[in-house]
């Protein structure tokens, strides 16, 4: 039987590694594109989530601040320029803002 209380943050931080390899596979595009913040905003977020995780609230809160910049990060390049791996970017980051919407931020 799966413990309800762990659930939404198994389920939080199996997203965050998804969504986190899913940068590292675009991080080719997004050194092209010199867009270094969002490299940078995971990076910063997940070092700020690693000793806290458990401790503190503001870490959904920053984990759901990540997935925003995420979103609108997908949705300007593909506005910009059409790329399948954009597409691929923001089902990602729709995904988990609602992930953790649902299961954290109630």
């Amino acid at each position: 039987m799966i413990n309800k209380k762990r659930w939404p943050w198994i389920l939080t931080m199996a997203l965050m590694a998804v969504q986190l390899i899913v940068v590292l596979l675009l991080l080719p595009v997004l050194a092209r594109e010199l867009n270094w913040l969002v490299i940078l905003i995971p990076v910063i977020i997940a070092l700020l989530l690693i000793g806290s995780y458990k401790r503190i609230k503001t870490a959904y809160i920053l984990t759901f601040v990540w997935s925003i910049l995420l979103l609108v990060h997908a949705i300007i390049l593909i506005v910009l320029r059409f790329h399948y791996a954009y597409i691929i970017y923001l089902a990602f980051a729709a995904v988990f803002i609602i992930a953790v919407s649902q299961t954290s931020l109630k």
